[in-house]
């Protein structure tokens, strides 16, 4: 029974160290607190805990996976504004007084460096 508390607590700990992780953006840390997780939550299975005991774990497992998915979404933003920029770079696509869409290249640039 002893292990119990145990558990718990570092299973509390480690979802506080996920949330750190999520809310500084330090993405590398998370595969490793995932390992750690996945082998305290296999351990929290096999042990007989009281209901109460595990609804603060829940609660803190809920807002890290809202974390998780808030972080995804502003991945996923970031990758479509390159993609627009990208996008732009190479051309700009207008549409003409008929309607007509009308590409316009974009020139490049090069800087010509002297030794």
């Amino acid at each position: 029974m002893s292990m119990q508390p145990d558990l718990l607590g570092r299973l509390h700990a480690l979802l506080q160290q996920e949330r750190d992780a999520l809310m500084a953006g330090t993405y590398d840390d998370l595969p490793t607190i995932a390992a750690q997780k996945v082998s305290y939550l296999r351990a929290l299975e096999a042990g007989d805990f009281a209901p109460h005991a595990l609804t603060t774990l829940k609660a803190r497992m809920s807002e890290n996976q809202a974390l998780v998915a808030a972080a995804l979404r502003g991945i996923r933003a970031a990758q479509q504004r390159f993609a627009a920029l990208e996008h732009v770079r190479d051309g700009l696509t207008t549409y003409t007084s008929e309607g007509a869409l009308s590409s316009v290249q974009t020139a490049r640039h090069q800087i010509e460096k002297k030794a």
